[in-house]
């Protein structure tokens, strides 16, 4: 178990929790497109800034599957984060929650 928390601390300095619970709802089936344009808008005012994240977050609709994920992609490249694999980014996910219930 040691191991996969030490994995999980090595990503997550790479990935903010925003886009971890981005990614969640990515692997749980729940995120729409929307979510990923608005993600780009929060990064922008957040002040994390490149060319993709500008361009993903004036996407309008009509939102094309492979045209937003091609932009978030190479967003997360642009800010130098990997892409957690399903079971880490759940399990950060559920330990969010916990943390709010202690």
């Amino acid at each position: 178990m040691r191991g996969r928390a030490a994995q999980a601390q090595r990503w997550m300095c790479y990935v903010n929790v925003e886009t971890n619970n981005l990614l969640a709802g990515r692997y749980l089936g729940w995120l729409t497109y929307e979510e990923y344009v608005n993600w780009a808008v929060g990064c922008l005012e957040s002040g994390l800034d490149s060319q993709n994240i500008r361009i993903l977050a004036s996407l309008r609709k009509p939102l094309y599957s492979s045209e937003v994920e091609d932009y978030f992609n190479r967003s997360l490249r642009d800010l130098g984060w990997h892409l957690p694999d399903r079971t880490e980014c759940l399990m950060e996910y559920a330990r969010g929650f916990a943390r709010e219930i202690v």
